[in-house]
């Protein structure tokens, strides 16, 4: 009898720990199909050139942060035109609200991959009317962030941490005039 009780305790046991084996390996998987999903999901709102990102932090080439507010700091891409917004809170800015708009049109729009674990980069070369020709570099990860650097004219060279955005409707921002 004892030996009854025994083996149905084990082979319960077995049961039981093969079905969580089961269950974590799902898990698992699941996770991975929904990183490459998001992955597939950005690659393609990438190479469509209609989007935007919302800047919430700005550093300049000293290291000095800067707070952001989202509504007036962004990088918006519709096609072959790009317009770059910052704008601070305390500074009378040319472009009415704080800082600077600039407009432009995109010259070379070029997409690479790090690898799965690695951010998609954008490197862009655009044109102003004033500025001439500048870069900006955007690393793009899973989560939907980004860090962006923008450089070019006389030295310029700025950083931002910003949220990608794919739908027009959510940029809820105050353009300023823009200058450049």
């Amino acid at each position: 009898m004892k030996k009854i009780i025994t083996l149905t305790i084990y082979l319960t046991l077995g049961i039981v720990y093969h079905s969580l084996g089961q269950i974590a390996t799902n898990k698992r998987e699941l996770k991975k199909q929904v990183k490459l999903d998001r992955a597939n999901e950005l690659r393609t709102l990438l190479e469509n050139q209609y989007f935007y990102v919302d800047n919430f932090q700005l550093f300049d080439r000293n290291q000095n942060t800067k707070l952001l507010s989202a509504s007036n700091n962004f990088i918006k891409f519709s096609g072959n035109d790009l317009l770059i917004q910052t704008s601070f809170s305390n500074v009378n800015g040319i472009n009415g609200l704080g800082g600077l708009t600039l407009q432009g049109r995109i010259i070379d729009y070029e997409i690479s991959d790090v690898g799965q674990k690695g951010p998609i980069n954008v490197q862009v070369l655009f044109s102003t009317k004033t500025f001439g020709h500048s870069t900006l570099n955007i690393n793009f990860y899973n989560d939907f962030t980004s860090r962006t650097q923008l450089s070019g004219f006389k030295g310029l060279e700025v950083f931002m941490l910003g949220n990608l955005k794919s739908n027009y409707s959510d940029l809820s921002a105050n353009q300023g005039v823009p200058s450049f």
